[in-house]
């Protein structure tokens, strides 16, 4: 937390603040109504990890999702059917799905005698989106699918999204974003599409908290795939659940007082010291 921060919530007494963890990560394998899921929560020290891995035939299947008790959190996904050219593998029910969601959940509460203003920052890491469909006897040349979603809650009330679904892939493709713009610079090769999304910084006013009231937050990170014929599937990236340390998806505080308000944007490098 930065230095004006600490100090301001000891000389107040505010910012107590106890948090917990529930992640999840699923793919489906073989019928698509079968999930394969892994869940850790609710946790309150350390850091946790939940994971789904399936070393079959020609696929590469996998749902991961990381957070740890200061909130720094990650979400990567991959679900891609056969390569091009492959026989297919019997028993394969599309669409096949993976799954992955991180949860966040803070609560401040304001210890003092008087009202005081609080503020919920953080800083989302550079997602991507990664489509891959041969695009042999597809009907339906936007089928295959990706997507990730942002979801900031406060007392229940939503306070911050972003999200986008990328459908198609090299024939044909389309990108629907939706909430707060997170840009999106396209890529190809000649076997996938890409989308490369920028970091975001926000920080985001929460309201008054009376003396003995409180704000719970709630984050979530979210990520999905879909698979609908062999030689289809993508890869969702929100930060690297196998070195959460390194890039989160997203990291985060809660304080009592805007202290950043007016302050020139950093680079990640420079500001994700701030939200460890």
């Amino acid at each position: 937390m930065h230095r004006s921060l600490v100090v301001f919530a000891l000389a107040l007494g505010m910012a107590q603040a106890a948090g917990a963890a529930t992640i999840t990560a699923s793919a489906s394998v073989g019928p698509a109504a079968s999930p394969v899921t892994d869940v850790d929560g609710p946790a309150i020290s350390g850091q946790v990890l939940a994971g789904v891995v399936v070393p079959l035939a020609f696929r590469n299947l996998e749902a991961h999702s990381a957070l740890d008790v200061d909130g720094n959190s990650a979400v990567s996904l991959t679900g891609v059917y056969l390569s091009a050219g492959k026989p297919h593998v019997a028993g394969i029910d599309y669409p096949q799905l993976t799954d992955a969601v991180t949860t966040w959940t803070t609560t401040v509460t304001n210890n003092t005698g008087s009202s005081h203003p609080y503020f919920y920052s953080f800083l989302l890491h550079p997602f991507t989106l990664e489509n891959y469909d041969n695009g042999i006897g597809n009907t339906d040349p936007l089928a295959t699918e990706t997507s990730f979603a942002v979801e900031v809650r406060a007392n229940g009330n939503t306070v911050f999204q972003a999200g986008a679904l990328l459908r198609g892939a090299l024939t044909s493709y389309e990108l629907t974003k939706t909430g707060t713009d997170l840009g999106g610079v396209f890529a190809n090769n000649e076997f996938a599409i890409r989308y490369d999304f920028a970091q975001h910084q926000a920080r985001i006013a929460l309201g008054n908290a009376a003396p003995g009231e409180s704000i719970t937050i709630e984050t979530k990170l979210i990520a999905h795939t879909k698979a609908t014929q062999d030689g289809s599937g993508g890869n969702v990236t929100m930060g690297d659940p196998l070195d959460l340390k390194g890039d989160p998806g997203i990291s985060s505080v809660i304080f009592g007082i805007d202290d950043s308000v007016g302050a020139a944007p950093l680079s990640w490098s420079a500001t994700k010291s701030l939200y460890r």
